[in-house]
Protein backbone atom coordinates (compact mmCIF):
# COMPACT_ATOMS: atom_id res chain seq x y z
CA UNK A 1 0.00 0.00 0.00
CA UNK A 2 1.22 3.56 -0.81
CA UNK A 3 2.98 5.25 1.88
CA UNK A 4 1.79 8.39 3.64
CA UNK A 5 5.20 10.13 2.03
CA UNK A 6 4.49 8.77 -1.46
CA UNK A 7 0.61 9.71 -0.92
CA UNK A 8 1.34 13.44 -0.04
CA UNK A 9 3.84 13.68 -3.26
CA UNK A 10 1.45 12.09 -5.21
CA UNK A 11 -1.38 14.22 -4.79
CA UNK A 12 1.05 17.56 -4.93
CA UNK A 13 1.69 16.56 -8.27
CA UNK A 14 -1.48 15.72 -9.71
CA UNK A 15 -2.23 19.88 -8.24
CA UNK A 16 0.96 20.79 -10.26
CA UNK A 17 0.11 19.22 -13.23
CA UNK A 18 -3.44 20.57 -13.38
CA UNK A 19 -1.58 24.35 -12.91
CA UNK A 20 -3.06 25.71 -16.59
CA UNK A 21 -0.26 28.64 -16.28
CA UNK A 22 2.28 26.34 -16.05
CA UNK A 23 5.05 26.65 -19.20
CA UNK A 24 7.91 25.39 -19.15
CA UNK A 25 9.22 24.29 -15.71
CA UNK A 26 7.98 24.47 -12.08
CA UNK A 27 7.92 27.64 -9.97
CA UNK A 28 8.48 27.81 -6.23
CA UNK A 29 4.70 29.43 -6.37
CA UNK A 30 3.25 27.17 -8.63
CA UNK A 31 4.63 24.29 -5.98
CA UNK A 32 3.08 26.36 -2.95
CA UNK A 33 0.11 26.85 -4.22
CA UNK A 34 -0.20 22.94 -5.35
CA UNK A 35 0.89 22.33 -1.66
CA UNK A 36 -2.05 24.73 -0.13
CA UNK A 37 -4.02 23.50 -2.81
CA UNK A 38 -3.58 19.81 -1.69
CA UNK A 39 -3.54 21.04 2.14
CA UNK A 40 -7.11 22.02 1.53
CA UNK A 41 -8.47 18.53 0.08
CA UNK A 42 -6.67 16.72 2.61
CA UNK A 43 -8.80 18.55 5.40
CA UNK A 44 -12.00 18.20 3.62
CA UNK A 45 -11.43 14.49 4.38
CA UNK A 46 -10.12 14.58 7.74
CA UNK A 47 -13.60 16.44 8.01
CA UNK A 48 -15.79 13.67 7.21
CA UNK A 49 -17.65 12.16 10.03
CA UNK A 50 -17.62 8.35 8.93
CA UNK A 51 -14.01 8.56 8.22
CA UNK A 52 -13.26 7.54 12.13
CA UNK A 53 -15.27 3.99 11.57
CA UNK A 54 -13.00 3.45 8.27
CA UNK A 55 -10.28 1.08 9.01
CA UNK A 56 -7.33 0.70 5.97
CA UNK A 57 -7.40 -3.26 4.87
CA UNK A 58 -3.20 -3.07 5.18
CA UNK A 59 -3.18 -2.34 8.76
CA UNK A 60 -5.24 -0.83 12.13
CA UNK A 61 -4.10 2.19 11.19
CA UNK A 62 -7.50 4.64 10.67
CA UNK A 63 -7.84 6.66 7.29
CA UNK A 64 -8.40 9.74 9.81
CA UNK A 65 -4.94 8.88 10.85
CA UNK A 66 -3.26 8.02 7.35
CA UNK A 67 -4.77 11.28 6.12
CA UNK A 68 -2.99 12.96 9.32
CA UNK A 69 -0.05 11.80 7.86
CA UNK A 70 -0.35 12.18 4.76
CA UNK A 71 -0.62 16.10 5.57
CA UNK A 72 2.03 16.18 7.71
CA UNK A 73 3.71 15.19 4.99
CA UNK A 74 2.70 17.73 2.74
CA UNK A 75 3.91 20.01 5.28
CA UNK A 76 7.69 19.07 4.98
CA UNK A 77 7.41 18.90 1.18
Amino acid sequence: MITPQEKAKELVDKMLSKNPNRQDGISKIDTIQAKLCTLIAVDEILKLDYINDVFMSFSDTSLKDYYQQVKTEIEKL
